[in-house]
């Protein structure tokens, strides 16, 4: 345990604590909290500039800014990057890769026309009519200096390169139809009359619809904004943000009714990218909210059986699928990590059978994008990933739920029946199964760096590995994390057994450090653009090996088991204070 800082008046805080808005106690050679997160404690950043405002800004607008919005102007987005993983993780630093280049083609033009002088006056943001709420965010797309087509189509790129590998529920060429919408000249598209809060049918189809495809393009916009500000904290980038996430979520407030009750693939997609946004706020009660809306409607349409895919095309089926097994994986994320009860698993009646159909119909939804090269190879490649990703989790959610009910029945007369010991090999099997996942990955999945061209050009190369490596980065993350929680369910029910595990506390806490240890390794290995791409959802799955190696390292009377797993812990704290997460104040809070 760190004694307790003094605090004292300091003439500046270190870059980490001014990015994170936290008080700095200035202690030499480490503040507390730099200390804490064995991150190198600098400064490195330009100071603010003092005294009178600029004679051109209007009276309010200086408070505004710098309290109200509560950021901190820089000159260039470069220099908010944490570099924590210079001297302890090296392979993390090698990390140029197309989704930088995206991030730089985002972040250049936003930086070059603010100076640390300018302000970004927000406007009063309107809880009126659609028509509003378009105007709203072309005024404040126009104040910002953004070109609105060249951002969205910018935003939709990096979605397809970073995320499209594990959330394939859209058709990316279908986006781009939509960018119209954004732009001023789609004003009269939108109702000027407020439906909010009022049972209404007076949308027509095609109305709902641009409503619906505005809601979905300000939410991807949105999550691209979200994923700028972890390495920036400029007010422009933060206003932009905050504009495009307000106005997805109060156009979808609008159309809400007509929205649920004619339900569609965009109705639980809007909600999806709303759940992402907020989750890179570090909004988690708000984004796991909005992942239950989206899966009362996955019910609502029912999504999970194939009959209701009768007479719809090839292409509408295939995403619906996608979108049922995404929705069934979110749906044991939460579960599993947040120890919620969960929801699909009892539209689920043949669990073997829907197996089976994981793949479902191929079909090419990566056709008609203006930029890369994707092939039909390297979509039935991602097909092969996707389908694997959401295997992982259907066996770790039967396993919990078998667990659940063994401990039901432990203390019934027919413990020892046939129909529990059935269920005792069932859990055994599917154990056997999740651990052997991992051994039988495609090669293109277990090192995508050995990934030839093959035929294509080597930009094209180069996206297609980093595509496979954030599948990579996804399997070997949840498989970790998985096993940690199922084996503290197993050993807290006295079932560790059925896993082929003593249950001695000490050695399940040794087979508890050897896994995080080996997580660590695999994590070291990849390129942190793999990592990021995955998202707050994968930081929360080494928030929860974080947690366990916590309690390991102080609750433990063993001092070996102890050390090491604190000296585990160090690099996992690294690692997530490199991925600049919202969870990272939280778990290095949690180490002290």
């Amino acid at each position: 345990m760190l004694p307790t800082p003094v605090r004292r008046n300091i003439g500046r805080a270190c870059d980490l604590c001014r990015r994170r808005k936290a008080k700095c106690d200035g202690a030499l050679p480490q503040c507390s909290r730099c200390q804490a997160l064995k991150v190198s404690c600098e400064y490195f950043l330009p100071r603010t500039k003092r005294g009178p405002k600029p004679q051109s800004r209007t009276p309010d607008s200086g408070d505004v800014d710098r309290h109200s919005q509560g950021r901190t102007l820089a000159t260039t987005p470069e220099a908010e990057r944490v570099d924590v993983e210079r001297s302890k993780t090296p392979s993390l630093a090698q990390n140029v890769s197309h989704t930088d280049h995206l991030l730089s083609d985002f972040t250049t033009p936003l930086t070059d026309a603010f100076s640390e002088d300018s302000v970004v006056r927000p406007r009063t943001f309107p809880a009126n009519s659609p028509r509003e709420i378009h105007s709203y965010l072309t005024s404040t797309l126009a104040d910002l200096d953004v070109e609105t087509d060249v951002f969205v189509q910018n935003c939709v790129e990096y979605w397809v390169g970073t995320s499209f590998s594990v959330l394939p529920f859209l058709r990316p060429a279908t986006i781009l139809e939509n960018i119209p919408l954004l732009l001023p000249s789609a004003e009269s598209r939108f109702p000027a009359k407020s439906y909010r809060g009022s049972l209404h049918d007076e949308f027509s189809t095609e109305v709902l619809e641009d409503m619906r495809a505005f809601a979905l393009l300000c939410g991807i916009c949105s999550m691209r904004a979200q994923s700028v500000l972890q390495h920036s904290s400029l007010v422009r980038h933060q206003a932009l943000a905050d504009a495009l996430l307000s106005s997805s979520r109060a156009m979808l407030a609008c159309c809400e009714d007509a929205d649920v009750a004619q339900p569609s693939i965009s109705s639980v997609v809007i909600r999806i990218f709303q759940s992402s946004a907020l989750h890179f706020q570090g909004k988690n009660r708000m984004s796991r909210y909005m992942v239950g809306q989206a899966l009362r409607l996955t019910i609502d349409m029912r999504l999970f059986d194939e009959k209701s895919y009768d007479g719809l095309g090839a292409e509408e089926r295939q995403l619906r699928r996608n979108l049922f097994w995404l929705m069934h994986t979110m749906d044991k994320s939460m579960s599993l990590l947040n120890n919620l009860p969960p929801t699909l698993h009892v539209c689920l009646k043949d669990p073997a059978q829907v197996e089976t159909n994981l793949d479902g119909t191929p079909v090419r939804l990566l056709d008609g994008i203006p930029w890369g090269q994707f092939n039909p190879t390297f979509e039935r490649q991602l097909r092969v990933g996707f389908d694997l990703i959401m295997k992982q989790w259907l066996i770790a959610g039967n396993i919990h739920r078998d667990l659940d009910l063994l401990d039901s029945y432990a203390s019934t007369p027919s413990a020892q029946s046939d129909g529990l010991l059935l269920l005792k090999s069932h859990v055994t099997q599917d154990w056997l199964a999740f651990c052997s996942l991992l051994d039988v990955l495609p090669h293109w999945i277990r090192d995508p760096s050995l990934n030839i061209a093959d035929g294509q050009g080597e930009e094209a190369a180069d996206a297609h590995r980093e595509a496979h490596w954030i599948q990579h980065a996804n399997l070997v993350v949840n498989y970790h994390s998985l096993k940690i929680i199922l084996m503290a369910k197993a050993f807290k029910l006295r079932l560790v057994n059925l896993m082929g595990l003593t249950e001695d506390e000490g050695l399940f806490i040794l087979r508890n450090t050897e896994i995080a240890s080996e997580l660590m390794h695999a994590l070291e290995k990849m390129p942190l653009a793999a990592l990021q791409g995955n998202g707050e959802s994968l930081v929360e799955k080494l928030r929860q090996v974080g947690i366990v190696l916590i309690e390991i390292a102080h609750r433990v009377a063993n001092d070996a088991l102890a050390l090491r797993a604190k000296s585990i812990l160090d690099a996992l704290l690294v690692l997530i204070a490199n991925l600049n997460s919202r969870y990272s104040d939280k778990l290095g809070e949690e180490a002290l």
